[in-house]
């Protein structure tokens, strides 16, 4: 909720021609940050809807604007609003911490031209003030009109962690055990990822489990604390990184330095990651293939039975490979990094 809302009982209708004005402000857009937010914003407003209104350009001259508001009175019996004012005090763009974000947001119900009126420090106090008056229209599937209520209305806010003097860390965490809390009140499994275990591992839930992701020896660290844990660490595990050979996929064992049986059961297991921003449909199936198959193999054998040398599982795995081919998969070659070409001819096996 706002830090402030005051509101009335009168609906006006917005011109179709709703306009975006900056009078008296010190911002100039020079990038255009504010202008697209209102595109954006009366896009989403709009929705595809067919209007009905076409009320003339309210900026054409004083007349005009009088004359909208008579014209919608003909079709609407509402008062129209015919624009948005922002004016923003500080001409800065740049997003820094503790910038300020508060708005001011008034829509008035009476006068011969009614424009909402914004007032804002910066323009990201602005850009909030936009989403939320955004949220205050609706369509009217009879008059074929966008129309807003509770008019006149005043809305006054700003972000909730200065009032309670609390740092982006603090609100960090109060996001997340909150969120826990709501879960958890649902009955659902809770899975964070290991941000949460290192900053603040001791506030969590013990019904956590988190995600290593981030490096390795985290995992000894998560279930010596009595929580559980999925291995995912992404120097080993993530296949968008393409300069990590299979070997180092087959390698990679959750469970080292973990010897309590206790806590080993506290490891769920493992996942390889494939995310997108390498990969496109020419692609993808040689950037998973057959390195996820090396970790695979890492996850469904015994450990006694794991060879100690992955140069011992490199035929076994060729031949994977070579099966992989056969059914149309386009696995990459064993040889170098993901995704490298054939280094020299003959079987796919010897490839």
């Amino acid at each position: 909720m706002p830090k402030s809302v005051s509101f009335g009982n009168r609906t006006l209708s917005l011109s179709s021609n709703f306009e975006l004005r900056t009078y008296r402000s010190n911002y100039l857009d020079s990038s255009g940050i504010l202008n697209e937010a209102f595109e954006r914003m009366m896009h989403l407003v709009k929705a595809g809807h067919m209007l009905k209104t076409d009320f003339p350009d309210s900026g054409i001259q004083d007349s005009v604007d009088i004359a909208l508001n008579t014209f919608a009175d003909m079709l609407t019996s509402l008062p129209v609003l015919a624009g948005i004012n922002i004016a923003i005090r500080s001409p800065n763009e740049t997003l820094n911490f503790g910038i300020d974000e508060s708005y001011y947001l008034y829509v008035p119900d009476t006068g011969s031209i009614l424009f909402a009126r914004v007032e804002a420090a910066t323009v990201f106090g602005a850009l909030h003030a936009l989403e939320t008056f955004s949220q205050l229209c609706n369509f009217n599937f009879t008059t074929k009109a966008l129309e807003l209520h509770s008019a006149p209305l005043t809305i006054y806010d700003q972000p909730r962690l200065n009032d309670n003097n609390m740092t982006l860390s603090d609100g960090y965490r109060y996001f997340v055990l909150r969120a826990q809390n709501i879960a958890i009140s649902h009955g659902y499994d809770i899975i964070n990822w290991e941000e949460t275990f290192n900053n603040f591992g001791d506030k969590l839930s013990p019904k956590t489990v988190v995600h290593n992701w981030l490096g390795q020896g985290v995992a000894q660290k998560v279930v010596a604390a009595g929580l559980r844990c999925i291995v995912s660490n992404q120097d080993r595990w993530y296949l968008d990184h393409l300069d990590v050979p299979w070997q180092h996929f087959y390698a990679n064992e959750p469970l080292t330095n973990i010897t309590d049986p206790n806590q080993r059961k506290l490891v769920l297991g493992g996942e390889v990651c494939m995310w997108g921003e390498q990969i496109d449909t020419s692609n993808i199936q040689r950037t998973i293939w057959p390195r996820a198959a090396a970790a695979a193999e890492r996850l469904w054998t015994p450990l006694e039975k794991l060879p100690k040398n992955p140069r011992e599982v490199a035929l076994r795995l060729a031949h994977f490979r070579c099966l992989l081919n056969q059914r149309g998969i386009q696995a990459a070659p064993l040889d170098g990094y993901s995704r490298n070409g054939p280094q020299d001819p003959g079987s796919c096996i010897n490839q």
